[in-house]
Formats: structure tokens, sequence, C-alpha cells
């Protein structure tokens, strides 16, 4: 599938609009509460959730170095990420979502991970 340039300009316009209205004050909640809630969530969805970030890590583990980087895409609040940085200290995650919300949520309980 081809996007012409006019489509990427649009879909590129509306994300900056979307991006300016959403509010620059951070509201104090228990961000830890609300991400693991989140997790539940989505392991109702996916029962074996936490099994597929283990393969997926395990994999990792034998293929890469100890320093790497990831390009976690449509990344939520960073579920993925957080379990990656968690088991690999040394690697770096470059995470990018359309959803403001669940990158607010992420940056909130990853902070500089």
């Amino acid at each position: 599938m081809q996007f012409s340039p006019v489509f990427i300009f649009v879909e590129a316009f509306i994300f900056e609009e979307r991006r300016s209205k959403v509010s620059t004050d951070i509201p104090q909640l228990d961000w830890q509460d609300w991400m693991h809630g989140y997790n539940q969530l989505q392991s109702t969805y996916l029962p074996d959730r936490e099994e597929r970030f283990t393969v997926i890590l395990d994999v990792l583990e034998t293929l890469l170095p100890k320093h790497f980087v990831t390009l976690d895409l449509g990344c939520g609040p960073g579920s993925m990420s957080q379990r990656l940085l968690s088991r690999f200290p040394q690697a770096r995650s470059v995470a990018l979502d359309i959803d403001p919300i669940l990158l607010l949520l992420g940056q909130q309980v990853l902070g500089d991970m």
C-alpha cells in the first residue's frame, strides 16, 4: 500500500491538532495503580500475556548483545518496554504510540527508565 504525500501531510496535521488539545498539566494520580489496572485489563483479553512477554524477552536475550536499542511501535503505556528495560538495564527503548493518554501513563510510570 502506498500513501501519497498529501495523505501523510493530512495525518501529520491531524496528529498535531490532537496533540495541541492535550493539556500540559499533569494530574496527580497514582500512576502505578493505573498501570497495574491497565495490565490486569489486558490480561483478561490475553490470559497468557505474561508468558508471551517472557518468550519474547528470552529470544532477545539469546540473539542480541547487552547493549541494544528497540523500537516499540504502538507501545500503549509501555508495558513491553518496561519489562524489556527491567530485564536488560543496558538496553534502550524508543516507544511510540498515537494515544497521548497512554503515552502519558507510560511516561509517569517509567520516567527515565
